[in-house]
C-alpha cells in the first residue's frame, strides 16, 4: 500500500466506500472487469486508485510488472512507472502557475518567449495552440532532452520544423513539440537551470510527490512499460526529459494531479493556483467551431480539449477513457495505452488507473473501468 505524510491533507486517509457514496458491491464490479480484462489481453498487472472528496476510496493492485532485470515482479503502489503523455496535463498545470504570475500569456506568440521559432510561417503560433494541439506542427521533432545538451538541440530541432497547416484551422495531436514548446518558454521566463528543476519546486515538492523528470534511482521499484525486448532493459529512451512524455511517479502521484484539479488549486492549506486561472485550463477551447461544423452537417475539425488537458465533452467511449458515465466536464490524460487519470468536478471523483503493460483493446478496457466507477455511485 503507499503512504503519504501528515502534512497532506489530501489522499492521506481512506474512507469506506459506502460513506463516500459508493455502493461496495457494484465498486468490486470494476475489480472484477479488470481481472477479466487482463486475463482476456494476457497482461501482466495493472493499478487502480479512486477518490472523492478527497480521500481514497478504493485501491487495488493486481499481478507483475517489468523491471529492468526481470518479467515478473510483483507490482504494488511503491512501484515508480512511466507516465507517458499525462506528463501533458502535468506540465501544463506549472505553465498555468506562471500564466497566473504573469509571466506567461496564453494569447502571445511563442516567438515572444523563444525569438528563433519566429521561422517558416510559425510566426503567429501562441502558446495557447501549442497547449491545445492546433499549433499545425504535429510532426515537430523533439528527440531526447535529458541533459542540458540534448535539450539545446531539441529546441534548435523544434524551431527550425516547419508549418504544416494554418494555426488554430483544427485540432491534430501534438505528441512532444507542443509541450515541449511550452516548457522552453517556461524555462526563459523563469530562468530556471533545467525543467526538473522548475517542476520540483513549483509542483512536485509541494504535492509530497514523487514525480520526477528523471530516470527514479530506485530501479528495483521501476516498472518499465511496454515490456523490454530484452533484459537487463536498456534504459536509453528517446523521449527522456521531454515536458509532454518523460515524467515518472506512482499511481498515487497521478492521481495528486488529478486531486489538484478537483480541489480547485488548492492543496493542503495552500493555494497553488487560484481558481480562475485553473478554470482556463478547463475551458472547452473549440466549443463554437465543434457546434458551428456539427449544424451544417460536417464532421467537427476540431476535438474537445482545455489546454494540456483533455475533455470529455459529448464523447462516449473514446480514447482517453472518459467513457459514458462522466459529466461532460470529466478532463484527464492518458499516457499511450498504459496509463489513464479522469477526473469528474460534477461528482468529485479522481481515477488513476494503469497498466504494465499496453493492451491491444484499450479503448474497451479504459472506458469501462471508468464506467464502473461511476457505476457504482449512489449520490
Amino acid at each position: 500500500m503507499t503512504t503519504t505524510t501528515s502534512s497532506d491533507r489530501y489522499l492521506n486517509h481512506r474512507i469506506d466506500p459506502f460513506q463516500a457514496g459508493f455502493d461496495p458491491g457494484k465498486l468490486a464490479k470494476a475489480d472484477e472487469f479488470i481481472a477479466a480484462e487482463l486475463a482476456k489481453f494476457k497482461l501482466p498487472g495493472a493499478g487502480l486508485m479512486v477518490s472523492r472528496g478527497g480521500k481514497i476510496v478504493h485501491e487495488r493492485y493486481w499481478g507483475t510488472c517489468y523491471t529492468r532485470d526481470r518479467a515478473d515482479v510483483p507490482f504494488d503502489g511503491s512501484f515508480i512507472n512511466m507516465l507517458y503523455s499525462t506528463s501533458k496535463m502535468i506540465t501544463a498545470t506549472v505553465i498555468c502557475m506562471l500564466v497566473q504570475d504573469g509571466l506567461l500569456d496564453y494569447d502571445a506568440p511563442t516567438c515572444k518567449y523563444i525569438p528563433e521559432f519566429a521561422q517558416n510561417g510559425k510566426e503567429a503560433i501562441t502558446l495557447r495552440q501549442l497547449l491545445n494541439h492546433s499549433a499545425g506542427i504535429p510532426s515537430a521533432p523533439v528527440g531526447p532532452a535529458y541533459t542540458v545538451e540534448q535539450w539545446k538541440e531539441a529546441v534548435a530541432r523544434c524551431c527550425a520544423s516547419k508549418i504544416e497547416w494554418p494555426p488554430g484551422s483544427k485540432t491534430q495531436y501534438h505528441p512532444t513539440c507542443g509541450t515541449f514548446l511550452a516548457g522552453e518558454a517556461a524555462l526563459r521566463v523563469t530562468g530556471e537551470a533545467d525543467w526538473e528543476t522548475l517542476c520540483q519546486r513549483r509542483l512536485f515538492r509541494p504535492l509530497n510527490s514523487t514525480l520526477s523528470y528523471k530516470l527514479p534511482s530506485d530501479l528495483d521499484h521501476f516498472a518499465i512499460t511496454t515490456k523490454p525486448e530484452k533484459f537487463p532493459a536498456p534504459l536509453d529512451y528517446g523521449w527522456l526529459g521531454q515536458p509532454g512524455v518523460g515524467c515518472f511517479g506512482t499511481v498515487l502521484d497521478g492521481l495528486k494531479v488529478v486531486q489538484l484539479h478537483l480541489n480547485k488549486g488548492v492543496w493542503s492549506d495552500q493555494v497553488l493556483i487560484k481558481p480562475e486561472y485553473l478554470a482556463k485550463m478547463h475551458e472547452s477551447q473549440f466549443e463554437r467551431q465543434i457546434a458551428e461544423a456539427r449544424a451544417q452537417g460536417r464532421k467537427p475539425d476540431h476535438e474537445f480539449t482545455g489546454l494540456g488537458i483533455g475533455l470529455r465533452g459529448d464523447v462516449e467511449s473514446g480514447w482517453s477513457g472518459f467513457g459514458n458515465l462522466t459529466s461532460p466536464r470529466a478532463f484527464g490524460h492518458p499516457g499511450i495505452g498504459t496509463v489513464m487519470t479522469v477526473g469528474d468536478p460534477d461528482r468529485d471523483v479522481g481515477i488513476m488507473f494503469l497498466t504494465t503493460d499496453e493492451p491491444k483493446g484499450v479503448v474497451e478496457v479504459r472506458n469501462g473501468v471508468t464506467n464502473h466507477v461511476m457505476a457504482a455511485l449512489t449520490y
